[in-house]
């Protein structure tokens, strides 16, 4: 009686951002009424980053965009926040500098909560606490390596597919760098501390390896691997 799982690890979930990208997916259409695990919707990246954290036993909540407070939580994973109003995006930036550590992917922070496109430079509100802002984006006709295989994953496993972001670093530092003449010229994944925490950035859509790899490394920062 009375026993509650306290899980350090939560994953924002918004159903709005679910249905815009399905309007607006990141390579081929979605196909309709689909849940599996297709490669470019947005159901595909939650399920990437909970199939992560299952094969790092590692316990998980699911938070909302009505969530108030995430400081229960020592890492909030943020995949595709494509739609969210400014508050969200601020209490997101406010977890961050009290100490959380987020791990946030592409698409975040694009367009309002009445999906239009924010007027200022992507990531909107989230841009001080990225450290990293763009303005263009491409498709991946083909998977590009990574250079130098950062996160040690292994030629098969050190690929990126379907989406670009030209992130330029204003205060983060490049983690990974696209293997490519022209993509080349940005980095691929960037890391930014923000008062006495962490934000994470991957500009593209990584394999299972590589986002395995990577959230191991943020578990590790925040102190959640070891024996236990």
């Amino acid at each position: 009686v009375g026993l509650k799982i306290h899980n350090d690890v939560a994953i924002l979930w918004s159903r709005d951002s679910a249905n815009a990208i399905g309007f607006m997916p990141y390579g081929g259409p979605v196909p309709a009424n689909s849940w599996s695990r297709t490669p470019d919707g947005y159901q595909s990246l939650v399920q990437q980053m909970h199939h992560s954290l299952y094969e790092l036993n590692i316990g998980s909540d699911f938070v909302f965009p009505e969530t108030q407070d995430f400081s229960a939580y020592k890492v909030l994973i943020v995949p595709a926040l494509y739609i969210s109003d400014d508050a969200l995006l601020q209490r997101i930036s406010d977890y961050v500098k009290n100490g959380g550590h987020v791990l946030m992917t592409f698409k975040s922070g694009f367009a309002n909560e009445n999906s239009a496109v924010r007027w200022v430079r992507a990531p909107g509100p989230l841009r001080e606490a990225a450290g990293i802002s763009y303005q263009e984006f491409s498709n991946l006709e083909n998977p590009l390596a990574l250079k130098g295989d950062p996160f040690h994953v292994g030629a098969d496993s050190n690929k990126v597919s379907y989406w670009a972001e030209f992130l330029m670093p204003e205060h983060a530092t490049p983690l990974a760098w696209y293997n490519h003449p022209f993509f080349g010229k940005w980095p691929a994944i960037t890391e930014n501390h923000y008062g006495t925490g962490t934000l994470l950035y991957e500009g593209t859509f990584l394999s299972d390896a590589l986002q395995t790899a990577i959230l191991r490394d943020e578990l590790k920062n925040a102190g959640l691997t070891g024996p236990d």
